[in-house]
């Protein structure tokens, strides 16, 4: 069994961001919810991430740390 390493976690994170910022179609859970939406764009407000993403109009997702 491979262990994962922070370098692949960071990779991983990476690669979400990149599909994030060209505005692919996303789907992820958020308040046990799936979503499938259309990235819109990452804000990042006093330390908190936020995903703007258009599921039926504009909508903000706090992002884990």
């Amino acid at each position: 069994m491979t262990k994962t390493t922070e370098h692949d976690k960071t990779a991983v994170r990476l690669t979400e961001i990149l599909t994030i910022l060209q505005h692919h179609i996303v789907q992820f859970e958020y308040k046990n919810k799936t979503y499938r939406a259309e990235s819109y764009k990452l804000v990042n407000h006093k330390a908190i991430w936020y995903l703007a993403a258009k599921v039926e109009n504009i909508k903000r997702f706090v992002l884990p740390k």
